[in-house]
């Protein structure tokens, strides 16, 4: 990376922040989360490792600093994608604007999704509002969905689950972390299926 060139010190130091947080992006996105030091991402940033440790303590304080800040925003864009005024309709939207948005920060979501499979107790805090985010966005849905006849009676918990599950695999198949990428289009397409397959209660036929 060039050298970084500012007005003054303090714009100096922000910048190599930032290029440290864009560099533990790319290093996490790229590799298992053990294999992700301090070193390997200085080397990611073309910083010397002794500088790291002048903005970081630790890897662990790194990531939590890197959900912090760079998550909070992407979550407010896609609350604002969601929406529908049957429970179907609202699970649809949320597995739609789940997609496209990590259609459009793959690197950042292969980044936290392998994070989150190895997640250390250290970051535990700061990654678990995450996913009860999404966990609790659609348990709510199940469970209206349910009370309105619209969905299959069952365990909620349960079913939350599986719907998690398979949301986690259509963002797996978009950012190409365990597998290469498919077309996003696709996906949504294929999951839309499996979740209305999955939950819906059969429309009624007409008596012949």
């Amino acid at each position: 990376m060039p050298r970084i060139r500012a007005g003054n010190i303090a714009e100096h130091k922000a910048l190599t922040r930032a290029a440290i947080l864009d560099a533990a992006i790319d290093a996490l996105a790229e590799r298992d989360f053990g294999e992700v030091s301090l070193g390997v991402i200085a080397d990611y940033a073309g910083l010397p490792r002794s500088t790291l440790y002048d903005y970081f303590e630790s890897r662990e304080a790194l990531v939590a600093v890197l959900i912090d800040e760079r998550v909070p925003p992407l979550i407010s864009d896609w609350m604002a994608l969601l929406g529908g005024d049957t429970p179907m309709a609202r699970l649809e939207s949320f597995f739609v604007a789940t997609f496209r948005m990590a259609e459009k920060h793959r690197k950042l979501t292969s980044a936290l999704l392998g994070a989150g499979r190895r997640i250390p107790r250290d970051l535990h805090d700061e990654y678990v509002p995450i996913v009860y985010t999404i966990t609790e966005q659609i348990r709510a849905t199940i469970s209206d969905g349910i009370a309105s006849g619209d969905f299959v009676d069952g365990d909620v918990t349960a079913m939350s689950e599986a719907l998690t599950d398979l949301l986690a695999g259509g963002i797996d198949d978009i950012v190409g972390r365990e597998r290469p990428c498919l077309d996003v289009d696709v996906v949504i397409s294929t999951r839309l299926m499996l979740l209305r397959r999955g939950i819906e209660v059969p429309a009624a036929q007409p008596d012949s």
